[in-house]
C-alpha cells in the first residue's frame, strides 16, 4: 500500500505517534516503488489538532481539551515534534484533558496546560522495512513540575487492504516520583482498512501497564477511529474511545468511560 502524495508522511506520523495506519488513502503500490517512509521529509511541517471531549457516565464535557501537535522533518530521517496531545505522548487515543484544558477546575481540568512533549523520531526503514525509533521528554505538568521521559519503537506493516502498527513506549518518572510518576509500558495496537484513497477507518486496543499496584491500575483502552482527506495538504481525523474497558480495580470500567475526538490535520 501506498499513500497519496504529499500527505504521506503525515499519515505516517498519525500512524504511530497518533496511532492512524498509513493504510489511510492507500493505493496499490508496484514492487519496485519505495517504502514509505515513518519520518516527514527535510523541512516540511505537520499540524495537528485533536479536541478531546469527555463523555464518561457523569461527566459529559467534564473536561473538554484542544492539544496541537506540531512535526518537522529536520532531515529525511529525523523528525522531531512538540506535542501535547495523549495519543502521541503515550500511544491511545482518549486523552481528555491533555494539552489545553478548555473547561476549567470544576469541570475536570487540572492545570490549564499540561502534557507537553517534545520528542524525535528516525526512520530505520533503509534496515527494517516499517520500523522507527522515538524518544523523548513529557512536562505532564507545570504546578507541580512533574517530568517524565520516553522511549519506544514504531513498526507499520502491509496485510493487503490491511495495515498493522505498533508503537510500544515505555516512560519513566524524572521528578516527583515520590507521589505518583512512575514507569509505565504502554502497547497500543492499531489495525486499519483503506476504503479508498481519501478513508480509512479501523481500531486501536492494547495495554497501559504501570509497574508499581500493577493488579490495580491496569487498563486495556478500545477505540474506533477514522481519517478522510480534505485536499493535498489537509485531513480531518476522529476516534471514538473506552478509555478502560477492562482494567484494574482502582479504575472505573466497561461502557463508562468514554472519550470522543476530532481533529484536523495539516501538512505544510
Amino acid at each position: 500500500m501506498k499513500l497519496r502524495a504529499p500527505i504521506t508522511a503525515g499519515a505516517t506520523l498519525l500512524a504511530s505517534s497518533l496511532s492512524i495506519s498509513t493504510a489511510a488513502f492507500a493505493q496499490e503500490a508496484s514492487p519496485a516503488e519505495s517504502p514509505v517512509s515513518m519520518t516527514a521529509p527535510k523541512g516540511s511541517l505537520f499540524v495537528i489538532a485533536h479536541l478531546d471531549i469527555n463523555l464518561s457516565k457523569d461527566a459529559a464535557f467534564k473536561p473538554v481539551s484542544l492539544a496541537p501537535d506540531i512535526w518537522y522533518g529536520a532531515t529525511d530521517k529525523l523528525t522531531v515534534g512538540l506535542t501535547h496531545s495523549g495519543v502521541a505522548s503515550h500511544g491511545f487515543w482518549g486523552g481528555a484533558g491533555a494539552g489545553l484544558c478548555l473547561t476549567g477546575e470544576d469541570k475536570g481540568c487540572g492545570n490549564t496546560l499540561s502534557n507537553t512533549s517534545l520528542q524525535a523520531r528516525y526512520d530505520l526503514t533503509s534496515s527494517v522495512e516499517g520500523l522507527a525509533l522515538e524518544g523523548g521528554f513529557i512536562v505532564r505538568d507545570f504546578d507541580p513540575f512533574v517530568l517524565g521521559g520516553k522511549v519506544g519503537a514504531v513498526y507499520t506493516k502491509d496485510l493487503g487492504s490491511l495495515q498493522l502498527s505498533l508503537a510500544p513506549n515505555f516512560q519513566f518518572g524524572l521528578t516527583e516520583r515520590e507521589a505518583f510518576n512512575k514507569e509505565l509500558l504502554n502497547i497500543p495496537v492499531s489495525i486499519m482498512y483503506g476504503l479508498n484513497e481519501t478513508v480509512v477507518i479501523g481500531g486501536q486496543t492494547g495495554i497501559a501497564l504501570p509497574l508499581t499496584d500493577t493488579a490495580d491500575t491496569w487498563r486495556l483502552p478500545v477505540s474506533l477511529v477514522g481519517q478522510a482527506l480534505i485536499s493535498d495538504k489537509y485531513y480531518a481525523f476522529g476516534a471514538f474511545t473506552l478509555t478502560a474497558l477492562a482494567g484494574g480495580d482502582f479504575l472505573a470500567t466497561g461502557f463508562d468511560t468514554r472519550v470522543l475526538t476530532l481533529g484536523l490535520g495539516a501538512a505544510l
